[in-house]
Formats: C-alpha cells, sequence, structure tokens
C-alpha cells in the first residue's frame, strides 16, 4: 500500500473555545454533577490520495479488531 499519511491537522476548535470548555467541565466535575467526559475536538485535513487506501491503512496500523 503506497500512501502517505497526512501530517498536519488542524483543529475546528481554536484554543480560546478549548480552555472554556475544559474549564466548564472541570467545574461540573467539582460540583459533583458529572465524574468523566470524553471531550474531544473535531480535527481535519486536506487529503490527496485514494480514500479507501487510507482507510484500509489506518485499519491495519491501529491494530483494532473492527472495522
Amino acid at each position: 500500500m503506497n500512501i502517505t499519511m497526512p501530517q498536519v491537522w488542524e483543529s475546528k476548535t481554536d484554543k480560546d473555545e478549548y480552555e472554556k470548555a475544559i474549564s466548564e467541565i472541570r467545574q461540573q466535575i467539582r460540583q459533583g454533577n458529572i465524574y468523566q467526559v470524553n471531550y474531544t475536538v473535531q480535527l481535519h485535513n486536506r487529503i490527496n490520495s485514494n480514500l479507501f487506501e487510507l482507510y484500509n491503512r489506518i485499519v491495519i496500523e491501529q491494530g483494532a479488531k473492527y472495522n
């Protein structure tokens, strides 16, 4: 499989938004309203490769037994 993996990803969440969200999560934890959060941000990148080949490479490299 001859495909180049993207090296630079950009977040759709800027630093201020991220810090505000983390602050709110911490406050909610301190107040006892929540005990765990899986906070995620969306990343994007322009890919000039075959997407099916890229998907297959990601599946192979992550080693998980699902697809």
